[in-house]
């Protein structure tokens, strides 16, 4: 049972990791077939708000399972003694047009940096990024998103 004052720092810890970070610190990506971006939140930002946010936060892994092409597990990050977790998925392989092998990083890699992306969602860290016109308008300067 959550006791009122843990309750209320968890309200507290919750509004400043659903902040939308700087302008400044968030990436564009363009997406397959040109002309669309998408704007995102590298995972080592994402690590710096809940160190500053909530210094005591704890991270952890589910095994790593294989389906086809696909890495994927789970991740959970724990404050103040509640957990909340997230599935990740990562190809193991990508491979362009003319079968170039175009993957960054070893696929367990991508996938931790991707799960805690995720688990930090379900948290409210970066969820506005799923508004993608607010995200465009708060992180991009006029025009660059054309």
């Amino acid at each position: 049972m959550i006791t009122p004052e843990i309750r209320d720092e968890l309200r507290q810890i919750q509004a400043e990791l659903k902040k939308p970070f700087p302008a400044t610190l968030h990436e564009l990506r363009e997406l397959p077939g040109g002309g669309k971006k998408w704007v995102f939140l590298k995972w080592q930002t994402i690590r710096e708000r809940l160190d500053e946010v909530a210094p005591e936060w704890i991270s952890d892994y589910s095994e790593i399972q294989y389906l086809g092409n696909d890495a994927i597990c789970r991740c959970g990050i724990t404050i103040l003694g509640v957990r909340k977790e997230a599935l990740a998925s990562v190809p193991i392989s990508v491979l362009s047009s003319g079968g170039k092998e175009m993957s960054r990083g070893s696929a367990a890699d991508r996938l931790a940096a991707e799960a805690i992306k995720n688990a930090a969602e379900a948290w409210g860290v970066g969820r506005y990024l799923d508004d993608q016109p607010f995200t465009i308008r708060h992180s991009l300067p006029l025009g660059a998103d054309e």
